[in-house]
């Protein structure tokens, strides 16, 4: 059972959520495409996100113009990708 604490849950990246956006690797901007082919969507439709995590792949269809709502349970995570935002459009 998980605690209530994000901090303690195995796995959670949580307390390293700067350096888990700093060093981690962007994601080729062909997965994009070929999400958005695969789901045959096309903007400004609307995106759920579940475990947006600090936001790396949400950019990659802000970008392109969908509208996401975005559902990190991580508070820190959230925090990162909320910074990372800048002026796209969605909910966080």
């Amino acid at each position: 059972m998980f605690s209530a604490n994000s901090r303690r849950r195995p796995g959670n990246f949580g307390p390293v959520a700067h350096e888990y956006e700093k060093y981690r690797s962007q994601y080729p901007r062909q997965i994009g495409t070929d999400v958005v082919d695969a789901a045959s969507i096309r903007a400004p439709a609307r995106v759920l996100e579940i475990g947006s995590g600090t936001g790396r792949a949400t950019r990659l269809f802000t970008g392109r113009g969908f509208d996401i709502t975005c559902l990190e349970p991580v508070p820190d995570m959230f925090e990162v990708a909320r910074a990372q935002r800048g002026g796209r459009r969605g909910s966080l």
